[in-house]
């Protein structure tokens, strides 16, 4: 049962979870579990650390494949709780909930973050099955600050120096990440 067996294992397991999203294992801290908005119950409220200041996560748990019912009360528990972390966890995402996901990313600034994971569990002969969180979909900040830029030039607002570092860091990055690719 989603709300009495996976929201609990997930809240005492939050670690992992924030972990694996990249926000260190203390990233997310869990402040409640089924948190009423609306008719509807929210599935785990957290604070989001990582930032300047703690913003609220919201994160919507289910068992199989992401469902319309799922990610339509995710986007509604997001706003009236005003989250500015969301998180979908399910075994399996549908391509046009990822599809939605990323697009979110691609429109709102750096103070919102919409991420997608299919859990996974392990187990190797008797031990303890062990979970694991494949993200299937994070932000995209390099994107994001891409983004930004154009938008402040358009403006005419990004001074020299700030294109020479933009231009520098770029070409940092892509060194690296062709680096990474042909190890």
């Amino acid at each position: 049962h989603e709300a009495l067996n996976f929201t609990p294992w997930l809240a005492e397991n939050i670690a992992l979870l924030s972990d694996a999203l990249g926000l260190g294992p203390e990233g997310l801290v869990v402040q409640d579990t089924e948190v009423p908005v609306g008719g509807y119950f929210a599935d785990i409220v957290c604070t989001d650390t990582t930032r300047q200041s703690d913003h609220t996560a919201i994160i919507e748990n289910q068992y199989g494949r992401s469902d319309h019912d799922h990610f339509g009360k995710m986007l509604t528990y997001a706003s009236g709780l005003k989250a500015a972390t969301v998180v979908l966890i399910c075994e399996k995402l549908r391509e046009e909930h990822r599809t939605a996901l990323t697009w979110l990313n691609s429109i709102t600034t750096y103070d919102h973050r919409f991420f997608a994971a299919e859990l996974e569990l392990w187990r190797i002969d008797n031990s303890p099955v062990a979970p694991r969180f494949n993200i299937i979909v994070k932000p995209d900040d390099w994107a994001r600050m891409a983004e930004s830029v154009k938008r402040t030039e358009a403006g005419g607002g990004l001074s020299d120096l700030k294109k020479s570092y933009l231009q520098y860091w770029g070409e940092f990055r892509d060194l690296v990440s062709a680096k990474q690719d042909a190890e």
